[in-house]
């Protein structure tokens, strides 16, 4: 452990653009890390993990919260979680079940506040809440949209196309939904009622990650082909980026993509101006999930630890 944390900090100090001042690992009680939610306050994150018993035969999956500052866990459920989320103000935790439930947690005091039925989330589901957390979104064969005070359903929409959901996103102000299929199409729709305002062609094929930014523009990408940036209103591809294989993409300030490569490697990517600021080497966990929020980057490696560090983007002009 003490290696692995030693070799972390050196990478991060190898890379000026990237400089660590610290890097904070943790280990979840379980070895194989499902998915990660970092809250916007910073001050804690959560991990869904298990652990491989045998051939094709896994632990039942565990939820911990963890305190960033401390490393303490401050809870930990396990009724067989499957997808977490913070809503965008860090005051509660959303958490969906195999069982077909969803609750909501109260972040400061960890108590249920709402526990309802019938809220269904797969591991690769696209769940999101909207900017204002008025809205959850949760997509899979369909997409459903909840009110996320109380969970209750607010509508469901199936692809225009009938083809599968690949991914989807809210609009910066939330007023709008993106949704992309496999017939390589995305589809605008009015965030109240789900009817489609607009369409155009993807920019990529099969689109596994998909992000809005506040300049109006998507990122739309795929693991085996790289990341397009397209004009929102147009779907003008006005950027992109290939590479053989990329393991997750996190947007940093609106304006660099953080893109975990197949090699190893993070790239950082300034869609305008097709710049890659920097690159700097690091042992990422392909299926785990990356995220970064405000200067906080954290992610897990193929050893099952979860690092979390202060990242540094070039200044602003």
């Amino acid at each position: 452990m003490r290696k692995l944390f030693i070799l972390a900090l050196l990478v991060f100090c190898l890379a000026p653009t990237l400089a660590q001042d610290e890097v904070m690992t943790f280990e979840p009680s379980e070895n194989q890390v499902l998915d990660l939610a970092l809250s916007p306050l910073e001050d804690q994150f959560a991990t869904i993990s298990r652990s491989q018993t045998g051939q094709e035969q896994y632990s039942d999956p565990v939820l911990e919260i963890f305190s960033i500052e401390t490393g303490e866990i401050l809870t930990t459920l396990e009724e067989m979680p499957v997808r977490a989320l913070y809503n965008p103000d860090g005051t509660q935790f959303f958490v969906t079940l195999q069982s077909g439930e969803a609750i909501l947690l109260d972040t400061e005091t960890l108590e249920e506040v709402v526990r309802v039925e019938s809220l269904t989330a797969y591991l690769e589901s696209g769940i999101q809440f909207s900017a204002d957390g008025s809205q959850l979104m949760v997509q899979g064969t369909s997409l459903s949209v909840y009110n996320a005070e109380n969970l209750t359903l607010l509508y469901e929409v199936d692809s225009p196309s009938g083809e599968f959901i690949g991914h989807s996103s809210y609009s910066p102000d939330g007023s709008q939904i993106a949704l992309t299929d496999w017939a390589s199409m995305t589809y605008i729709l009015d965030a109240e009622t789900g009817e489609v305002v607009t369409s155009f062609d993807s920019a990529i094929e099969f689109v596994n990650y998909f992000a809005w930014l506040s300049d109006n523009t998507m990122v739309q990408g795929d693991m085996g082909r790289g990341i397009a940036v397209l004009d929102a209103e147009t779907g003008e591809v006005l950027a992109s980026y290939e590479l053989e294989f990329f393991v997750r993409a996190v947007v940093a300030r609106d304006e660099y993509l953080l893109i975990a490569t197949g090699d190893n490697e993070v790239i950082l990517w300034q869609p305008a101006s097709d710049e890659i600021v920097e690159t700097f080497a690091f042992d990422t966990y392909r299926w785990a999930r990356q995220l970064a929020i405000g200067e906080t980057l954290i992610f897990a490696n193929e050893d099952q630890l979860v690092f979390a560090t202060e990242y540094a983007l070039p200044e602003e002009e």
